[in-house]
Formats: structure tokens, C-alpha cells, sequence
């Protein structure tokens, strides 16, 4: 299963139930029957706990979540990148984007290449309700995500269930 080796990778990451709020911002998923659905908080200001950073090397500012989703009978395996923000949309989808790159790598060359092809990659920039970062720039920061090129789905929200955008 190509989500064991991220697994072994975050386990330090793994945090207990399907929601996450920072700053305000709070993303989470009801997960239906036969669906599997974990949330890995990567930044280590909010998970001093996760040594992603340190072992794979990263540089920059990486994005808050990642969120794994399987659904039973599927071969395919979602990753969903997700950053929470109030403001400044644009560092938020270079954070989600400089964390795939690192991710992506490494899976990319942990995995056999079938394995690899198994997973979907999604993105998610998920703003406050209150958030009055004009709608140009939200529109700056959906085009950096879908320019980077790796997402099968991107999205810029103000929704904090994610469970409609990991299903589709």
C-alpha cells in the first residue's frame, strides 16, 4: 500500500481525529463507512512533535496539514495538502507547493513506480470566514496551485468541510 511508507514517514505527525483549527481556521472531514481518513499536522510550531522537516531536509515554510484518505474497495490513495490561513493567500499555496515538492520526492523515489501512481495529490487552501483578502488574490493563489502542475484538485475555501472536495 503506497501509504505505508507516509505512514512510517509522519508518524510522529499523527494527530487523533478528523478536525484541525489554527488561528481560527478549522478544517475537518465526517468520515463515511469504509472510508479511512487521517490528519498529520506537519508544521512543528503547532506539532513540535513531527520530524518531517528535519527528516526530509526541508527548507522554506511548509504547509499546516496533510490529509490522508482511502475509501475500501479503491486503489487509489488521496494526499490532500492543506494550509490554513487569514491572510497573505499567496505565501499559503508556495507553502503547500514547496511542501509536495519534498514530498513528492521522496515518495517518488521510496515507492515502486506503480505504487506511486496510486496516489492522487489535492490541494486545499482553507481561509478564515472573515478573511477580506481581496478575491484577486485568492484567485493568484488558486493559479499558483494548479500551475505547479501535481493537483488533481485545488481549491481556495472558506468551507471547512473537506469532506465533499476529498470524495470528488
Amino acid at each position: 500500500m503506497p501509504l505505508d511508507t507516509l505512514r512510517q514517514l509522519l508518524c510522529n505527525c499523527l494527530i487523533h481525529g478528523t478536525s484541525f483549527t489554527e488561528s481560527g481556521v478549522r478544517v475537518y472531514v465526517n468520515p463515511q463507512s469504509g472510508e479511512k481518513v487521517r490528519f498529520y499536522v506537519l508544521d512543528e510550531q503547532s506539532n513540535p512533535d513531527c520530524t518531517l522537516r528535519q527528516d526530509l531536509e526541508m527548507s522554506g515554510r511548509i504547509c499546516d496539514i496533510l490529509v490522508s484518505y482511502t475509501r475500501q474497495g479503491k486503489s487509489r490513495a488521496i494526499l490532500c495538502l492543506v494550509e490554513l490561513k487569514g491572510r497573505n493567500l499567496e505565501r499559503a499555496a508556495e507553502q503547500i507547493v514547496n511542501t509536495c515538492r519534498y514530498l513528492w520526492s521522496y515518495l517518488e523515489q521510496q515507492l515502486e513506480v506503480e505504487a506511486f501512481r496510486k496516489i492522487e495529490w489535492k490541494a486545499c487552501l482553507c481561509r478564515h470566514k472573515k478573511s477580506r483578502a481581496p478575491s484577486k488574490t485568492a484567485e493568484r493563489a488558486k493559479m499558483r496551485l494548479r500551475d505547479f502542475g501535481k493537483f488533481s484538485m485545488y481549491d481556495v475555501t472558506r468551507n471547512p468541510d473537506m469532506g465533499r472536495f476529498l470524495r470528488n
